[in-house]
């Protein structure tokens, strides 16, 4: 994909086209679940990128010592936070969020397919 860059969890980030003809980059991050009925039916949370080439690892943050106040993961980037996508064993997709439109849904699950 021309768009496409590579990032360090295998999913590209991709630059989709929004309804109103803009580019709105996107990164993904591999969720820690699956669904009830497929143990290899991947979940991602989809994120707004602040450029071509981000990723997930540009917003993690490494814990301090105990008793610091440094949020883990899931409190990161939650105004960046367009939804999840999940497929099913038949590769088959459903978006959870409010975001983003039928036509950028499909960009992104065109997108993840095709690495997978």
């Amino acid at each position: 994909m021309d768009n496409a860059t590579v990032n360090h969890l295998n999913i590209p980030s991709l630059g989709i086209t929004t309804d109103n003809g803009q580019t709105l980059n996107v990164y993904f991050e591999p969720m820690n679940a699956t669904l009830a009925d497929c143990e290899n039916c991947p979940v991602y949370a989809i994120y707004r990128a602040k450029n071509k080439n981000d990723s997930i690892f540009n917003h993690l943050s490494i814990p301090g010592e105990i008793g610091d106040n440094i949020p883990g993961l899931d409190n990161i980037n939650q105004k960046d936070y367009l939804g999840e996508i999940n497929f099913n064993a038949n590769g088959e997709w459903e978006y959870d969020g409010e975001k983003l439109s039928a036509a950028e849904q499909l960009q992104v699950a065109e997108h993840i397919q095709a690495q997978l």
